[in-house]
């Protein structure tokens, strides 16, 4: 009995042997390449599971002199739409944005949308038609600004009015950290940080109509304080 179990237990462990080496090398051979080599007969099996880290390119979009050109990242600043990639940052002076139909080639830079140091004073939302940005300084006694356009296939987007006042100045206070969203009736949301030196309250508006303009008086509705 030993003579015939023996070969079959040093068959049994060589079956596991090559199966181990073939688990491992479905982590660490790309499909591709595996193809290529066909090994065994068995090579579109290997590297199948078509996360290819060698297919992630990382590309330089732009140079920013802002350390947080796409803070914060509870914002939007990045969409799909009219079959290219958009993307929206601070340049260290201004707000701006580039697209790419790829992911690879981008556009030129777009003329300024308005003054803005850091990514984290404005958001941006696509609603399947238009894209939406709220923008602010963060300075004292600035106001929160709103704006809304159609992107198009040719890298540019068609506005449909100049920036409106969302929320007026006030003196002694800042609007902070703004978030900006559509609802399915097309009324602009946005919330934001209502800002003084010695606490803050969060608070949100919304346009009263699916026109663009943020109209003044419209009531703020506090959401929970900061601090």
């Amino acid at each position: 009995m030993s003579l015939v179990r023996t070969p079959r237990l040093r068959l049994f462990r060589i079956a596991v042997l090559l199966a181990t080496a073939l688990s491992l090398l479905c982590l660490v051979v790309p499909q591709e390449a595996a193809e290529k080599a066909n090994l065994f007969g068995i090579a579109p099996y290997l590297g199948a599971g078509e996360a290819r880290a060698a297919d992630v390119l990382a590309l330089t979009v732009d140079n920013s002199t802002s350390a947080a050109a796409l803070s914060a990242p509870t914002q939007r600043k990045l969409f799909y739409a009219a079959g290219r990639f958009w993307v929206f940052y601070s340049d260290g002076s201004d707000l701006v944005f580039r697209s790419s139909p790829d992911g690879i080639s981008w556009s030129a830079k777009s003329a300024s949308l308005g003054a803005l140091t850091s990514g984290d004073g404005f958001s941006v939302h696509y609603d399947g038609t238009y894209v939406h940005y709220a923008r602010t300084t963060g300075a004292n006694g600035a106001p929160l600004y709103y704006r809304r356009g159609v992107p198009n296939a040719g890298g540019s987007i068609v506005w449909s009015a100049d920036e409106q006042v969302a929320a007026p100045a006030v003196s002694g206070f800042s609007y902070q950290y703004p978030s900006v969203s559509a609802d399915s009736s097309g009324h602009a949301l946005i919330s934001y940080h209502y800002e003084k030196q010695n606490g803050g309250v969060v608070k949100a508006r919304m346009s009263p109509s699916p026109a663009i303009a943020m109209v003044p008086g419209v009531p703020r509705r506090p959401v929970f304080r900061t601090r």
